[in-house]
């Protein structure tokens, strides 16, 4: 055996205790090892085995009787041997420092089977959990997409509903402004008959006065107006009065007089700012001292209805607010006055008297 033979089996049988080693301690020459350690399923780094096929490339042996470069071919083996043999020695002792290296290098950075098999039931776990997640996740989002149908459809009936109740309502606003307009003119309509009515009242009591201030203890109603008109220098005979009595009201019962005609109405009527200088004693002497500590001062004012006799008390109530300087009626009209220099202002309602 030459010494290039001895050499590459030495060599081989050094790389293969190597590739023996980085299996595990399974020999090579064991088919079942062989094929698991090259389907892959044995633990031996890629990085290793190509520096492994690298060797081999190298160290491949030279076939005896070939030529040399001179083609020669009486060369021998120990010709060839005594060349080569410094060269070998050498990669011999590089190879083996790179193979320690490598396994160094593979030992610390790649996990062995049972780290990877904790991970991947690490994994595993992890996976199964998610996978719940996800189904439980799969179920709510499919309960909710079921609520936002049925929220989708209750809120298209809601919209239907609302557009019917816009509409109704639309139709009631129609009706109520149509109702708000005939109201309106129902109460202009009122109002004008209601004022029609109150002139038709006043215009029958044109001829009538109200004589405030008499006690009632006073029998003679017809005596006690023609004793006033005879106090204020107005001829008035008993066949000018068509009618006279008393009203019961809250705080006074005045006498009532109607006269036969309007003129004599006036006439008294006009001279009652005379009764400030006179006396009920002057008009009733033989009136008893009871009836004077009882009689007031007596007033003559028109019979006016109800709504112009409230009228005037209104009036007269915001007389000194209104700053007004004097409060009248003639023929049932009422009159204001603001200042002496002033024109009379007619009230019709307090309205009217809100504007001054």
């Amino acid at each position: 055996m030459g010494i290039i033979e001895r050499d590459y089996r030495q060599n081989t049988s050094r790389l293969l205790l190597n590739v023996q080693d980085a299996l595990g301690g399974a020999p090579l020459s064991n088919g079942r090892e062989r094929s698991r350690f090259l389907s892959g399923k044995k633990s031996f780094p890629l990085r290793t085995w190509n520096h492994y096929l690298s060797l081999l490339s190298r160290q491949m042996p030279i076939t005896i009787g070939q030529k040399n470069k001179r083609g020669a071919r009486g060369s021998t083996e120990e010709e060839l041997s005594a060349s080569k043999r410094p060269n070998m020695a050498t990669d011999n002792a590089q190879s083996e420092e790179e193979v320690e290296e490598a396994e160094k290098v593979d030992t610390v950075n790649e996990p062995n089977l049972h780290d990877i098999q904790t991970l991947l039931i690490s994994i595993q776990k992890t996976t199964e959990n998610i996978l719940k997640e996800n189904n439980k996740l799969s179920n709510e989002v499919g309960e909710l997409k079921s609520s936002l149908r049925r929220l989708e459809s209750e809120l298209l009936a809601t919209k239907v509903v609302l557009n019917d109740v816009k509409n109704t309502n639309k139709e009631l606003r129609i009706e109520l402004d149509a109702a708000k307009r005939k109201i309106s003119e129902q109460r202009d309509e009122i109002d004008e008959q209601y004022h029609g009515l109150d002139d038709l009242e006043q215009y029958s009591r044109k001829n009538s006065l109200e004589i405030v201030g008499i006690p009632e203890s006073i029998r003679e109603n017809e005596g006690a107006v023609l004793k006033i008109a005879n106090a204020l220098n107005v001829q008035v005979k008993p066949e000018d009065i068509d009618i006279c009595h008393r009203v019961k009201r809250k705080r006074s019962s005045p006498i009532i007089v109607r006269f036969v005609s309007h003129k004599v109405k006036s006439s008294l009527y006009k001279q009652r700012v005379r009764l400030k200088n006179v006396h009920f004693a002057d008009i009733f002497p033989d009136a008893t001292a009871a009836d004077r500590v009882q009689a007031s001062k007596i007033f003559i004012n028109e019979n006016l209805t109800a709504f112009r006799r409230e009228l005037v008390g209104k009036v007269n109530a915001r007389k000194e607010e209104l700053s007004l300087l004097s409060v009248w009626t003639i023929d049932g009209k009422v009159f204001v006055k603001t200042s002496p220099e002033g024109r009379p202002i007619r009230i019709y309602s307090e309205h009217d008297l809100n504007k001054l």
